[in-house]
């Protein structure tokens, strides 16, 4: 399960204020619920207040973790890159300068790293030291192995092949980690999907005698649940780095 130190460092990450994000997101919240609650076809005040507090636990989850879960994409891709592009940055640094390693790296179109190497060439012709530019990119990377990777390489130390592989292994636990993730939570919704309108009908049919809205709002609730986090979780299987 993530943690609140994982939402933060994935937040720091995409330069993302935490307070405004949360505010930003209570209040699309609302409004959305408040919009289908009041226009969706009920005159139970319980069911409306029922398919209210649904939508918006399920907007701030959905809204909340996406961060993450982009977040988890770059580390998986950016780990396994890693190794090429430190090899890269060692050996053009060896016989060349510093501008034009990082102009190699971006030339490379190595996916999210090659971006971030044209934004740092692009502050260096604009007159920022570019090993400060670059020390400030390695901080920020969520793949720890990179990072020390590349401020060893800004120092001048030397890798050790033995450390440039650590990358792969990084890339792999990571992968490992969170297609198991993925898998739980597929398996969840999907006997969701299956035994919740059963369940919903079963026990409370004596007591709602709208009970085809209720089902309605559930089996709505979880469809929109099911595609939305399929559709922002499918990027962690990165059967396909390249975009």
């Amino acid at each position: 399960m993530m943690s609140k130190d994982d939402l933060l460092k994935a937040y720091r990450y995409f330069g993302i204020n935490f307070r405004n994000y949360i505010l930003g997101t209570t209040t699309f919240s609302l409004i959305t619920s408040t919009t289908i609650s009041t226009y969706f076809p009920i005159s139970d005040n319980f069911l409306k207040i029922t398919l209210f507090l649904i939508i918006i636990i399920l907007c701030q989850y959905l809204l909340l973790t996406f961060p993450y879960l982009l977040f988890s994409r770059h580390d998986f891709i950016i780990s396994l890159f890693g190794y090429i592009i430190l090899s890269d940055l060692k050996l053009v640094t060896k016989y060349s300068s510093l501008y034009n390693a990082c102009l190699h790296v971006y030339r490379s179109n190595y996916p999210i790293v090659s971006e971030m190497f044209k934004k740092a060439l692009i502050l260096g012709i604009m007159g920022e030291n570019l090993k400060e530019v670059l020390n400030s990119i390695a901080v920020s990377q969520p793949s720890q192995t990179f990072r020390e990777g590349l401020q060893a390489l800004l120092l001048e130390k030397s890798l050790r092949k033995k450390e440039f592989f650590r990358t792969y292994e990084e890339a792999y636990d990571i992968y490992r980690d969170l297609t198991s993730k993925i898998e739980t939570k597929f398996s969840i919704l999907m006997a969701l999907c299956f035994f919740t309108p059963i369940v919903v009908t079963v026990s409370v049919s004596m007591y709602f005698r709208e009970i085809g809205s209720m089902i309605l709002i559930l089996s709505i609730t979880i469809f929109l649940l099911s595609i939305v986090y399929l559709t922002l979780a499918r990027g962690l299987y990165v059967h396909r780095v390249a975009e």
